[in-house]
């Protein structure tokens, strides 16, 4: 992995980041599903952060939660909204200043997507996939 530019303003861990995708708990495991066994290795990591604070709104917290993943040793950032109330103005803003990875230096590329389009990520970090299988249709008894 290469080292964060120096004009990367990101916090602590993020600064690890290459990639950050929007999805909730259930959408990363369903991505895991999906992709994992197209992958050389997908495995979940821990003592990162977890859950952050992008502001307020009516005197309550906003608060991200992040999962962490090493696909074939790139680490890979999944969030959602994790609080009683949210603003997506503050989520967004906070990300752009303490989370998202710079501009790529290989075209306009923001490192950001949706469970949708996860397949942009892995395409960007040059991540190859293994050939689909073939899965035999199941047969009803």
């Amino acid at each position: 992995m290469d080292m964060p530019a120096l004009d990367d303003r990101r916090i602590g861990s993020f600064r690890l980041i290459e990639y950050l995708v929007e999805a909730t708990d259930f959408e990363v495991e369903a991505l895991k599903r999906c992709w994992k066994p197209r992958v050389q290795s997908w495995t979940a990591q821990s003592g990162f952060e977890r859950l952050m604070t992008a502001g307020t709104l009516d005197g309550r917290p906003v608060k991200i939660a992040f999962n962490w993943v090493r696909i074939n040793g790139h680490l890979v950032g999944f969030y959602h909204p994790e609080s009683e109330v949210v603003d997506y103005r503050q989520i967004e803003s906070w990300l752009e200043e303490c989370c998202l990875p710079p501009w790529s230096p290989h075209g306009p590329h923001r490192c950001k997507t949706v469970p949708a389009h996860f397949q942009s990520c892995l395409e960007f970090l040059e991540i190859p996939l293994k050939k689909k299988t073939a899965q035999k249709p199941r047969s009803v008894a």
